[in-house]
């Protein structure tokens, strides 16, 4: 007879765990919604227009289902190095054409962005390669090119949104201080996969 309650729990016990499947991330993006992005504006924030980063002369142009292409220019005043900050605030609108319509919803963020750079399957390791960007931290002052840099914005289903115009303010912090702002906007349209 057990004499504890927690070798009662780890002796006593049979617990049973149902097999996972060979893949259990392709059984779950299998059932994540089908949708598609249309990207309406991605510009820098309207204040404060004197941050260390600035994104000038952007063009972002959709060249397939979620996948677009930007260019444009980042002009880093003074050197990007750890730690950065990366918070990204989402507002859900109630239509595009009234900028007012717009609830906040959720805000996301992640640091150790310099570590996640080291990564070569994510999102924004498409977006780098269409970059002169360094490769690793730091990023010293100078104004780097974007040429056709690829987003694919398939990643978004793991995200909770759902059909809906919505507004996304990204932000770079480096020790608090703020580096950059963008403002994008784009609606979004899911269907059942």
């Amino acid at each position: 007879m057990c004499n504890t309650l927690v070798v009662l729990l780890v002796v006593c016990t049979t617990v049973w765990v149902p097999a996972l499947p060979a893949n259990p991330l392709k059984m779950i993006t299998n059932r994540l919604p089908r949708m598609s992005v249309q990207v309406e504006r991605l510009e820098p924030c309207p204040d404060p227009a004197d941050t260390p980063i600035q994104f000038t002369n952007l063009v972002i142009s959709q060249v397939g289902l979620n996948r677009f292409i930007i260019s444009g220019q980042i002009n880093i005043t003074e050197t990007l190095d750890r730690p950065i900050l990366i918070v990204l605030e989402m507002y859900k609108c109630a239509t595009k054409d009234d900028p007012n319509s717009c609830e906040y919803y959720f805000t996301f963020r992640k640091n150790k962005i310099c570590d996640m750079l080291d990564s070569k399957e994510e999102t924004w390791s498409y977006f780098t390669k269409g970059t002169d960007l360094p490769e690793a931290c730091p990023f010293p002052p100078k104004v780097y090119n974007i040429r056709d840099a690829e987003m694919n914005l398939k990643d978004l289903r793991s995200i909770p949104i759902y059909s809906s115009h919505w507004r996304l303010i990204n932000k770079a912090y480096m020790n608090e201080k703020l580096m950059f702002c963008l403002i994008s906007e784009f609606t979004l349209q899911t269907t059942k996969g």
